[in-house]
């Protein structure tokens, strides 16, 4: 029997027989369409409801194209035939914000949904950059011009209730009611901008994140309480040799035996200590991270304040606080991945464990349980590779193409006015800030800026414009000067930049240097998830369904890190295969360059990377 909602939505039919399914699930496969959302009892799902039980799904909303119904799954007994619709790929799915959805079909019955269409991902690929909401009913009244009802926000429903409202029942229906239009009107937009490529690359990554966010990654308690006591400590260390090393910001005499009173945290005192040094420094108006590494090359007392700022905030951010994002259940933890930056990149949150400070110590805690290793790749020289490919560099092209393929080492020899082989450990360092900041248009202060607070050089002003001046000269890298030009005078004037795969970006006016960074990141971006799906259908054949015995655990822009069995022959596979899905990703971006995958495994993330 029909149900005609009071709030003037599509009538419906609630479902609470099994009997009922088969006819839906044929009715799926003649029309080749499902359009659908689900109502979970918990979030995520591997937790437990408020009632202390495991996560299930409750309501199924499906849009056939022929029919529209809010199934009850407590009251089916599951499913059914329906799960052999959801894995046909002669039926396109459709969803906003499908990860969600494909996270919990995975984890309960295995099923991989494919073709998928995703309407979020959709509308964000087409209107990237410009300020406008991508929420369900945004996109119902831009794309279909259907006005909001001023439902009532159920997120916060009991949907483990015995009994559900007609209330929330109408809700249910309400999100799948215009999928299939939905989807019609946004793929015709994604044909008109150019952006199916796009968006194939978007639809196709949903399964491997729903992968990596479901496995979670393995932090060891222990480790990180020590590697937390340690910091905390050393940060005092520091403190205390600086608070000697500064005049007092008040200007009193220090006693003997007793420490001064200067806070190193108050940006006025810290100013007025400064100031008080004389020389340059009289001239300090900020204590700014930028504005102190103009200074640091000629005071080496800068260097040790930024270092206790990065003690301080190694303290305050990764302390045994962060140990409360380890779920209860898994003993894991499940970050969640947003994959769209402007550029495209990934932003992870709940935590950020793409910004787990570098290095060994933080990663090595990042670990395999027992019988269990690590394994890690990351491609070779990624950015600047991408550079080579979309500025017809000659040079950049040429080193990669050479047996000495590390551009680093090519731009520290080119500095130096030295051969590759005569480059120091120290040069090549320098050289790295140089090249990931030169490529993306920055001006010398902001280098010298970079420089610091990403690699711990200290460069001058001076040197930092000597070495853009050659970087960008006749004899340097031209074609890049050139490709920052014509972006400039060519590109910028239409408010837009697009990555190797054709993804847009709209830009403001004042957005100068991500007209230079998107296309190179972006399109990295583009590689990773086109490879993640490799990845995933490789280590799949190999080793089973998604939590096999190499399965992703988590990725950062330009590396994979797999969880694997403890077993040579399970390491020797699981490195093979995540090299060649991470190679086959990306080949089909760069065509002047070879892809390089190194890979690397061990008991830990720290370990793994050597």
């Amino acid at each position: 029997m029909l149900h005609h909602p009071d709030n003037g939505g599509a009538p419906y039919e609630h479902v609470t027989s099994a009997d009922r399914l088969p006819a839906i699930a044929r009715e799926m496969e003649r029309t080749g369409i499902a359009g659908f959302d689900i109502e979970t009892t918990t979030f995520e799902p591997y937790q437990l409801s408020k009632r202390g039980v495991k996560g299930q799904i409750r309501l199924l909303s499906l849009n056939t194209d022929a029919g529209l119904y809010v199934i009850d799954l407590w009251q089916t007994g599951g499913m059914g035939p329906l799960l052999e619709a959801f894995r046909s790929e002669k039926v396109i799915k459709i969803a906003q914000n499908a990860r969600f959805e494909q996270k919990w079909f995975l984890y309960e019955y295995g099923v991989e949904l494919w073709p998928i269409f995703d309407t979020w991902r959709a509308s964000v690929c087409i209107h990237n950059g410009k300020d406008m909401d991508h929420h369900l009913w945004a996109l119902f009244e831009r794309q279909l011009g259907i006005s909001p009802r001023g439902k009532e926000d159920m997120g916060g429903s009991d949907w483990g209730a015995p009994i559900l409202t007609q209330q929330q029942i109408d809700y249910s229906a309400e999100d799948s009611e215009h999928l299939p239009a939905l989807r019609v009107s946004l793929k015709a937009d994604l044909i008109k901008h150019g952006l199916i490529k796009v968006a194939l690359i978007e639809f196709g990554v949903i399964l491997p994140e729903a992968a990596v966010e479901l496995n979670g990654i393995f932090l060891a308690r222990d480790p990180w309480l020590t590697l937390a006591d340690e910091n905390r400590i050393r940060a005092e260390e520091v403190r205390q040799q600086l608070v000697w090393k500064l005049p007092n910001p008040r200007q009193q005499m220090c006693l003997p035996g007793i420490t001064p009173g200067m806070n190193l945290d108050s940006p006025s005192q810290m100013l007025a200590s400064l100031q008080r040094m004389g020389g340059k420094l009289q001239d300090l108006d900020n204590t700014r991270e930028i504005t102190l590494a103009m200074y640091a090359a000629d005071y080496p007392i800068i260097k040790e304040i930024l270092e206790y700022r990065e003690f301080s905030k190694k303290v305050s951010q990764f302390g045994s606080k962060y140990l409360s994002n380890i779920d209860d259940v898994t003993g894991r933890i499940h970050a969640s991945y947003f994959p769209f930056t402007g550029a495209g990149r990934y932003a992870c949150s709940k935590p950020n464990i793409q910004q787990i400070p570098r290095g060994k110590a933080f990663r090595a805690c990042f670990r395999a349980p027992p019988g269990r290793r690590i394994v890690v790749a990351d491609y070779s020289n990624i950015e600047m590779r991408l550079c080579a490919e979309i500025t017809n560099d000659k040079r950049l092209i040429a080193i990669f193409n050479s047996d000495d393929d590390d551009a680093h080492r090519a731009t520290a020899a080119m500095l130096a006015s030295c051969a590759r082989d005569q480059v120091t450990k120290d040069q090549r360092q320098e050289a790295k800030p140089v090249n990931f900041g030169l490529i993306y248009g920055m001006q010398a202060p902001k280098l010298v800026l970079y420089a610091m607070a990403n690699y711990g050089v200290a460069m001058s002003l001076k040197k930092a414009r000597m070495y853009r001046n050659t970087f960008f000269g006749a004899e340097g890298y031209s074609g890049v000067a050139r490709w920052h030009e014509h972006t400039i005078n060519e590109v910028k004037p239409n408010g837009f930049t697009r990555t190797l795969s054709g993804r847009i970006r709209y830009l403001k006016e004042e957005a100068h240097n991500e007209y230079y960074n998107t296309p190179v990141q972006g399109s990295g971006a583009d590689g990773l998830k086109a490879a993640m799906r490799c990845v995933y259908f490789r280590l799949k054949k190999q080793f089973g369904g998604w939590n096999g015995d190499a399965k992703m655990v988590h990725h950062v822009h330009d590396e994979i890190i797999l969880d694997t069995a403890d077993n040579a022959e399970v390491d020797f596979l699981a490195r093979r295969e995540l090299c060649a899905g991470m190679e086959e990703g990306m080949a089909q971006f760069l065509t002047k360059t070879p892809v390089k995958v190194e890979p690397e495994s061990g008991d830990s993330w720290g370990t793994a990377k050597g």
